[in-house]
């Protein structure tokens, strides 16, 4: 694959990923706030819970895959028989771990539902049946975009997002108690995820035959091992990875500090992650394609050039974000009435902002398959698990300091692996092409800045704050 033709890949694989995921983001935003106010507090906790536990146990049990297949599709690709029983043994093998998870999330669930009150039985269906069509469409998706088919999936996902958030709002607006409605939502998100399933199925088989490009000059020296062992090793450090994620924050403070308080954390981190993941799901896994094609081509010009493409796409995505966030702090007083929330939301997505401008250095030792060093970096995660096996640390540290702890395991955190990653391969960050956007968004931010403090434009721009939907990202109810 030609390098000008691999960026056009690169390019339109992140357009579609920031497509379908600010659809998503927007969407699930309202429908959280939404049955935030209309919830009692323990169906509310219920539905987060839901979701945390599933998606988290999705993450522990995905062996790797995330990292992997995207890192070894472009290889399996040269080779039709064998790219055909990857593919195979991928959807055989994550089908086979759903199946056999089904007791711990079972396990997870009813916990859950006595914790919160909720009917055990209904729970446990509803909850393991999204756990299942949930980890079919996390492989299904994985496979499209490692292949560079980001507008065939993400396009068909949009529609079906769309029609599934009109029907629940529907049901909000209908239906007659808290739990009869939390019950439906749920059911609602099983039938959109089984149309997803049902439809990008067929659509890959008709796409297989243009994903094979077979190169019998390259052998193929062991690529079934170095799948198998760079899974193992990303599977780890993910899992090692998770204790700082919403995902398993959320349960942790709902049994150490009560659903009110973790309500109040999953709110502001929604906020945060609105900004975070933008970057991130923009990316997706498109920097471990494009860093894989490049290795592959042997061509060590082209991976500093392949380097300096991510990172200034990263950038462009971050700063601009950036303002926002300076503008949100500068006009708080409208936005928040919480300032916990805010002060919370501040210091999630700062630190998210910096982390993201790093993880470039992070996907490259991945693609070296440097695994010792990406160990290494995530030893203050492991700190971070003895220091939670103390269950009044919030208390001691108050909830403030206790996000401040993550966010700093965090960032030391990927500021070990960049280290590791520039002493090896000398990848240096664009500063030239970051200095001149600071200089140019600056000029923006300091004309909007003069703009707002026109007194007829300030009413407007209150006034749009208080009215539309945009407001209900960041007020805690």
């Amino acid at each position: 694959m030609k390098i000008q033709h691999l960026f056009n890949q690169f390019t339109r694989g992140t357009n579609w990923n920031a497509a379908l995921y600010i659809t998503y983001k927007i969407l699930f935003t309202i429908l959280s706030f939404l049955l935030l106010k209309i919830l009692t507090t323990n169906d509310f906790a219920a539905w987060a819970n839901i979701n945390s536990a599933i998606f988290l146990i999705l993450l522990w049990l995905d062996f790797g895959f995330r990292k992997s297949v995207p890192r070894f599709c472009p290889e399996f690709a040269r080779y039709p028989n064998k790219n055909k029983q990857f593919i195979s043994a991928i959807i055989i093998f994550q089908a086979c771990v759903l199946v056999a998870s089904i007791p711990l999330i079972r396990f997870c669930l009813t916990t859950i539902a006595q914790r919160l009150n909720q009917p055990p039985a209904i729970t446990i269906l509803i909850g393991s049946t999204l756990f299942i069509t949930q980890g079919i469409i996390a492989a299904i998706r994985l496979l499209y975009h490692s292949y560079f088919l980001h507008k065939q999936f993400n396009l068909l996902a949009i529609i079906i997002m769309i029609a599934e958030t009109i029907a629940n709002i529907i049901l909000i607006y209908t239906l007659p108690t808290s739990t009869i409605l939390l019950h439906n939502v749920l059911t609602n998100k099983i039938l959109a995820d089984s149309t997803i399933i049902i439809c990008s199925s067929f659509m890959f088989i008709k796409l297989l035959p243009t994903i094979i490009k077979p190169n019998a000059t390259i052998p193929q020296k062991d690529i079934t091992k170095r799948f198998i062992k760079h899974s193992v090793a990303m599977w780890m450090n993910n899992n090692i990875k998770s204790l700082s994620e919403r995902n398993f924050l959320v349960p942790f403070m709902t049994i150490t500090t009560g659903p009110a308080f973790a309500n109040i954390f999953k709110v502001a981190n929604d906020a945060a992650l609105l900004f975070y993941r933008i970057i991130i799901k923009t990316i997706g896994t498109t920097d471990t394609s494009l860093l894989t094609y490049i290795e592959l081509s042997q061509q060590k010009n082209y991976m500093k050039m392949a380097f300096t493409k991510l990172t200034t796409k990263i950038t462009s995505l971050s700063l601009p974000l950036l303002g926002i966030i300076i503008f949100i702090s500068i006009q708080k007083d409208s936005l928040l009435d919480d300032p916990f929330v805010f002060h919370a939301f501040i210091i999630m997505v700062g630190g998210y902002l910096i982390e993201t401008m790093l993880i470039p250095y992070e996907r490259l030792l991945e693609v070296k398959g440097k695994y010792w060093y990406l160990f290494l970096g995530h030893i203050p995660y492991i700190t971070m698990l003895v220091i939670l096996r103390n269950n009044t640390i919030i208390s001691f540290i108050g909830l403030l300091g206790f996000i401040s702890l993550v966010q700093g395991v965090r960032l030391v955190s990927i500021g070990i692996i960049t280290c590791f990653a520039y002493h090896l391969y000398k990848m240096p960050l664009p500063i030239r092409f970051i200095l001149t956007r600071i200089f140019w968004y600056g000029l923006l931010f300091g004309f909007l800045v003069v703009l707002l403090s026109i007194e007829p434009i300030r009413h407007i721009v209150n006034y749009l704050i208080q009215h539309v939907p945009f407001h209900y990202f960041f007020l805690k109810e």
